[in-house]
């Protein structure tokens, strides 16, 4: 069955649109990942978690995204006297 040409048309648009959103967002991550320090309030709220273990038994999988890259963050820098630096 064909596809109508509008609703084709509509289709190419969108999917442009999700793959120019998906490419800006990884751009967007490197970018934090390689220019942003974390700021004081979020090393205090993120020593006390890292130090009881608490992101190893949620499982950084399951963190949002910016969370991780956080955490990850403190653990390179070495800010806590559990998390050793990567």
């Amino acid at each position: 069955m064909d596809m109508d040409p509008d609703v084709q048309r509509n289709r190419i648009a969108w999917e442009a649109a999700s793959q120019k959103h998906n490419r800006e967002y990884q751009d967007l991550l490197l970018q934090a990942r390689g220019e942003s320090t974390l700021l004081e309030c979020e090393l205090d709220l993120l020593r006390p978690l890292l130090e009881a273990g608490l992101v190893e038994k949620i499982g950084e999988e399951n963190l949002y995204p910016r969370v991780r890259d956080a955490v990850e963050a403190v653990k390179r820098e070495g800010l806590t006297e559990s998390a050793s630096p990567a």
